[in-house]
């Protein structure tokens, strides 16, 4: 199972646990927060459902919301600055430029998934299923940089923020072409889901966590793949060459005059 992390800043935006609290789980730059809703804490004179009827338990309500965040632009940093930007590597970052850097786009793909439950405690043991799996996922904290320098050309910082947003489309189209294949396997994930029971009911949360989690993983990496893919297709030698000429060559100019 993903290794759970306490996350204060995201849990808010999760459904709260019958404590008030979240559970949180990270897996690269995808985030899931499970809420747990639970009914009847106190012990009870019998279980939940009787063992014969469990494959009558049912199913779980799935919905799957996708999310493109629009994007802010910061005009603040200079060329050196969106430099060493794109020299550490972090993996959000979706323009690779060679040599002088004018524009970055940085955005955070997630998968963020809600799980209520019916449980109730039978004696020791809390028996429940899943009511509801709510999951969203797409594009958070993106954020356009382009060098404020490209403000002393109007035509060269309309060439950087062109190229900028076409990074923000990739996003938003793969987000929207990939919710039918996200649905299909959570309702798939969801027919597997059947009554369990656990020591407490943050035992019991793990366990469809981790049908969850497992069943998402594969798909997970598919789609950072995809978008890899996709994002390069952008950032070619042809593009570079394009934007190089752009305006009469105006953005080679100010990098220049500026000493870059």
């Amino acid at each position: 199972m993903i290794p759970r992390e306490h996350d204060p800043d995201a849990c808010p935006t999760g459904t709260p646990g019958h404590d008030g609290s979240c559970a949180c789980c990270e897996l690269g730059r995808r985030r899931f927060l499970a809420g747990l809703s639970v009914l009847g804490t106190a012990a009870m004179a019998g279980p939940l459902l009787g063992t014969s009827a469990r494959a009558a338990v049912p199913g779980p309500q799935v919905s799957v919301t996708p999310l493109n965040a629009r994007p802010a632009f910061d005009r603040s940093k200079d060329i050196p600055w969106l430099g060493r930007l794109m020299a550490s590597g972090q993996s959000n970052l979706s323009h690779g430029a060679a040599g002088h850097v004018v524009g970055v786009t940085s955005a955070t793909f997630v998968f963020r998934y809600n799980i209520s439950l019916t449980a109730r405690r039978f004696y020791d043991r809390v028996q429940g299923y899943p009511r509801a799996i709510e999951l969203a996922y797409g594009t958070r904290d993106v954020t356009v940089y382009i060098a404020r320098e490209m403000s002393e050309s109007q035509c060269a910082y309309d060439a950087v923020e062109t190229h900028e947003l076409k990074h923000v489309a990739v996003d938003h189209e793969l987000v929207q072409t990939q919710g039918a294949l996200l649905k299909e396997r959570v309702n798939r994930i969801a027919t597997q889901m059947t009554l369990l029971e656990a020591s407490s009911s943050e035992a019991l949360l793990e366990k469809f966590e981790t049908q969850l989690n497992a069943g998402l993983t594969d798909l997970w990496a598919k789609f950072s793949s995809q978008r890899v893919d996709a994002q390069a297709k952008i950032d070619t030698p042809a593009e570079y060459a394009r934007t190089a000429v752009v305006c009469g060559g105006v953005i080679p100019r100010i990098i220049v005059q500026h000493g870059h």
